[in-house]
């Protein structure tokens, strides 16, 4: 599936490094004998994630569009039920007392969640395989949740409103 995938990436132009590295450790998996192409098998729920990110691009053109995305009336729902001070929000408060220890917190779960996974993945490989292949395929399917739902309910960010208001124009 991978390779097909970078098959047709390439075919429309959009074919860029990870893609590559991605087949080249698909096909070096599936050629170096029966351990390494039932890694392959165990790992697959992430390899279809790492193609779920990226195909979430162009579905993103087709469902995302600029009268489907909530802004203020999400900000509303925020200040109704999780207002930290009438009028301010979680976000709100966070920008009114910026600190680069508060940007780290945030920035380093979001940033490394993904390969956190994949190491958790590997330990339980030597650990515990039949845990890992469930770890693995409840990861898959809860990122693929998280794809329907940004695609179902698209929401504008907090530092978008803040930017730009109420209106969203992209």
């Amino acid at each position: 599936m991978p390779v097909l995938y970078v098959l047709v990436i390439a075919g429309i132009g959009d074919l860029r490094v990870e893609h590559v590295v991605l087949v080249l450790v698909v096909l070096a998996l599936s050629a170096f004998g029966p351990r390494a192409r039932a890694f392959l098998s165990d790992i697959t729920p992430y390899v279809l994630v790492a193609l779920g990110y990226d195909m979430v691009r162009y579905a993103r053109r087709v469902f995302v569009t600029a009268e489907r995305v909530h802004a203020c009336s999400l900000r509303s729902f925020e200040l109704s039920t999780l207002a930290v001070s009438p009028g301010v929000t979680l976000q709100d408060w966070f920008q009114l007392h910026h600190a680069p220890f508060w940007d780290l917190v945030f920035a380093v779960p979001y940033t490394v969640f993904a390969y956190l996974a994949l190491i958790y993945s590997a330990y339980l490989y030597f650990v515990d395989r039949p845990r890992m292949r469930r770890y693995l395929w409840s990861f898959a399917i809860a990122n693929f949740i998280s794809f329907v739902v940004w695609m179902a309910f698209p929401a504008a960010p907090p530092w978008y409103i803040r930017a730009h208001g109420c209106q969203v124009n992209r």
